[in-house]
């Protein structure tokens, strides 16, 4: 059979041997219990003592070393534990040995107990012959009676607990007296040295008042660490600093010595007297990561402080959504933008602003004086607002953002402003003149420009019969003729081109001497929102006169005034340019020098030279769409060629050397002349151009003043000049036949002109 976990058990132990070693053993492990816990915990608190008086005696910077030392502490503990407790209960209480302790106290009980104890511990075999014989019966009941009379608790006594008792005793008494007196220190010290992972100011960290300890700061801002110490202390205060990386591992720790400040703020030179209170700063001129620090003098070290450095809040994209009102047509306009911009939009208009943060703890308000903006999303790290544009808003917009500790973005006030739809404008190109005589069965030709912000209708034609040229074509009783017929977008936004032709034959207009016409356009405002606007042309009055010229030659008389004069006036500008520059390039070469007048005199080349530059690019412009295109064209490029040149040529003498200033001013002479004879062949060109289109036209030339090889051309533009301001009759060098010539042309254009 197998013998029970408990040998005193047995069934085979006689019951008062059994009952006596029972007790013996529970009050044997009763007093090894008591003595190695009593040990165990005497060295604790002695360890304990030991690593709080270390910290009080030294600095220790080193995490590392208060391991270290708590570890020491734990291991000297655990070896007064196996020493003293588990090493002694870990051996076994056979009853045999029980048996032996017993009778090593009692030697008259001459080991009987024992005895029968190995006796009914030992094989069957031998057991079976010696438990037959009556002397194995006699000496069980001996050795019963001896166990009967052993008292345990009497053996085996507390004294030898007693030294262990008292060293506990004495390690708590001290403790508590410690913690009576100091309860704030001895309390740090005691949990720096059980849990040395805990950030706690040292014995002396409580003479150091630091401000603001643990902080949440802004990433690239400055940041200042304030200290107070409490009078007595010695030495310098020094700010330890480490680095907190992205992964949460700490960098190296720096120690920066901390500098004196006086309560006014100011560096002191030198410390101020050990028995005041002395004040040091210490200022990070921009925090790069997160960090903490701690502060350190003599043998006081505070606990290490926590500054989380976050990234200011900010937009990191934003995504402004227009939705335009319905009746313009427009298709959603979205912006993406890295900086908020001005919003300027149709009244209507919807806006939707989505915008997403560099962190998710930020909260948003968009802020629109006068308007109604709503947050129709939030989640961490985005929202979404709508806000609707109002007539007559002009206001800002910006979005705010902040996070728990108060820190805010710097937003920038954007515009935020409604703009009316614009009214159109209308503006007729053709005809160029808003009087004209014409044949009642004749045609009239309608070129019209119209522009709008939004859209347009198609135009209207409209006519009124009159009897006076001065009535008003926007009475109530013009009559519509119809839309213009050919009507599309230009190629330019928001332009439209229009056409159409007016046969007059085909009017009602009885016995009316004028008919007067005009154009009208709307755009696509709707009526709820005060439209449409309406724009009207300028009124366009014909004198019906069977014996008028056509429209055609008309226009080609006012084209061909409009050239001449302008080319006349570009003659005279190069003329000025060519004489200028001469008059300096002769004084130059007579060994003049280079005065503030002849500086002047090259300015006054340049200037007329661009001058007339400019002029032939506007004439040139006139001429385009016209029945002078093709004469235009030759005026664009004798502008970007001759009178370029002349121009570029007087600048470039203002800018030379002086040892090549006359070389360049004889150039400026020659392009300006050059200039100048192209632009008298371009004059002379123009009447004969426009002659040919009165030709085609069917109508004759007027008279023209003849050119004669004994009059030069500047002669000519003299006396045609003279002859217009009605003054050639004091000019003795203008002969008779020019004089009437000349008169008859200018009367010939006047009377056809109008």
């Amino acid at each position: 059979m197998p013998r029970p976990s408990d040998p005193i058990l047995r069934d085979s132990l006689p019951p008062a041997i059994a009952a006596t070693l029972r007790k013996t053993v529970r009050r044997i492990r009763a007093i090894l219990w008591a003595r190695g816990l009593l040990a165990t915990a005497a060295a604790a608190l002695g360890s304990i003592l030991i690593l709080m008086a270390v910290d009080a005696a030294f600095p220790i910077y080193s995490t590392v070393a208060r391991w270290c030392l708590t570890s020491a502490g734990l291991a000297s503990t655990l070896l007064v534990a196996w020493r003293a407790l588990a090493r002694p209960l870990s051996r076994p209480l056979t009853p045999a040995r029980t048996a032996a302790i017993l009778e090593a106290r009692h030697p008259e009980l001459e080991e009987r107990i024992s005895t029968v104890v190995e006796l009914l511990d030992s094989p069957d075999a031998a057991r079976a012959d010696l438990l037959s014989g009556e002397l194995f019966g006699v000496l069980s009941r001996e050795a019963e009676a001896d166990a009967s009379a052993v008292l345990p608790q009497h053996e085996f006594s507390m004294r030898s607990v007693r030294p262990f008792l008292a060293a506990f005793v004495a390690a708590v008494a001290v403790l508590a007296a410690l913690f009576l007196a100091a309860p704030d220190l001895v309390g740090r010290l005691f949990v720096r040295a059980v849990a040395p992972y805990a950030e706690l100011d040292n014995a002396f960290g409580g003479t150091l008042h630091v401000r603001p300890g643990d902080a949440i700061c802004l990433l690239g801002e400055p940041f200042t660490v304030e200290l107070d110490t409490e009078p007595g202390l010695l030495g310098s205060p020094y700010i330890r600093c480490r680095a907190i990386a992205a992964d949460g591992s700490y960098g190296p720790e720096i120690p920066e010595r901390m500098r004196s400040a006086s309560p006014d703020g100011e560096t002191r030179t030198a410390p101020p007297p050990h028995d005041a209170i002395r004040r040091y700063v210490h200022t990070i001129p921009a925090v790069a990561s997160s960090f903490q620090y701690r502060v350190s003098c003599g043998l006081a070290v505070t606990r290490r402080y926590t500054v989380t450095a976050v990234a200011p809040p900010a937009v990191s994209s934003l995504t402004v959504t227009l939705d335009h009102p319905a009746y313009t047509g427009r298709e959603r306009t979205i912006h993406h933008e890295d900086t908020p911009s001005d919003i300027v939009a149709l009244p209507g208009t919807l806006v939707t602003f989505e915008a997403t943060f560099n962190r998710s703890d930020l909260s948003d308000t968009l802020a629109i004086p006068g308007i109604d903006a709503r947050n129709i999303s939030h989640t961490p790290g985005a929202s979404v607002w709508t806000a609707p544009v109002i007539a007559g808003a002009d206001t800002t917009w910006t979005l705010s953002l902040r996070d728990g500790n108060g820190y805010t973005n710097v937003p920038a006030p954007r515009l935020f402003r409604a703009v009316p739809d614009q009214p159109p404008s209308i503006v007729l190109k053709r005809p160029e003149t808003t009087r004209l005589r014409l044949p009642p069965d004749s045609t009239l030709d309608i070129r019209l420009v119209a522009s709008d912000d939004v859209g347009l209708t198609t135009p209207e034609l409209w006519y009124r019969a009159a009897s006076d040229s001065g009535d008003s074509a926007s009475s109530a009783d013009a009559v519509l003729l119809r839309p213009v017929r050919d009507f599309s977008p230009a190629d330019e936004d928001g332009t439209w081109l229009g056409a159409d032709t007016i046969d007059l034959s085909a009017l009602a207009l009885g016995d009316a001497r004028f008919v007067q016409f005009h154009v009208r356009v709307a755009d696509t405002l709707p009526a709820d929102l005060g439209g449409p606007h309406v724009a009207t042309s300028a009124v366009i009055t014909v004198e019906l006169d069977r014996t008028a010229d056509t429209l055609a030659s008309q226009t080609i008389d006012a084209l061909s005034d409009h050239a001449e004069e302008s080319l006349e006036e570009i003659a005279r500008r190069l003329a000025a340019a060519r004489d200028a520059a001469g008059a300096v390039a002769d004084r130059l070469r007579n060994g003049g020098a280079l005065d503030r007048i002849a500086l002047s005199d090259i300015d006054t080349a340049r200037r007329d030279a661009a001058t007339a530059r400019t002029l032939s690019e506007s004439l040139a412009a006139d001429l385009a769409n016209t029945a002078f295109e093709s004469f235009g064209e030759r005026v664009s490029a004798f502008a970007t060629s001759e009178a370029e040149a002349a121009r570029a040529r007087a600048e470039e003498a203002q800018l030379a050397n002086p040892s090549a200033r006359l070389l360049a001013i004889e150039s400026t002479h020659a392009a300006a002349s050059a200039a100048h004879t192209a632009a008298i062949g371009l004059v002379k060109e123009v009447g004969h151009f426009a002659g040919q289109l009165r030709e085609s036209g069917g109508r004759a030339q007027p008279p023209r003043v003849p050119r004669t090889p004994r009059r030069s051309d500047d002669d000519w533009f003299r006396i045609r000049g003279s002859a217009k301001s009605g003054a050639a009759g004091t000019d003795a060098n203008v002969p008779d036949e020019y004089r009437e010539l000349v008169r008859d042309y200018f009367r010939a254009l006047s009377e056809g002109g109008e």
